[in-house]
């Protein structure tokens, strides 16, 4: 990911629940979680999202 403005990143839980992150740089999936930064647009500040991939179903994200 290159941290454009239009990356996105979209995460299918275990519990059902579908998830989407717009803006998100610094993608990580190594070891026991995924981690990446964002901007959230309901609060308008960038944040850190770190999921642990034992509650995850998937996830996809853009290349650009």
């Amino acid at each position: 990911m290159d941290g454009r403005n239009d990356s996105a990143v979209i995460i299918w839980l275990k519990n059902g629940s579908t998830t989407k992150f717009l803006a998100v740089t610094n993608f990580d999936d190594e070891g026991s979680v995924i981690k990446f930064k964002y901007f959230s647009r309901s609060d308008m500040v960038f944040r850190q999202a770190v999921f642990s991939k034992a509650e995850l179903v998937g996830y996809s994200f853009n290349e650009n």
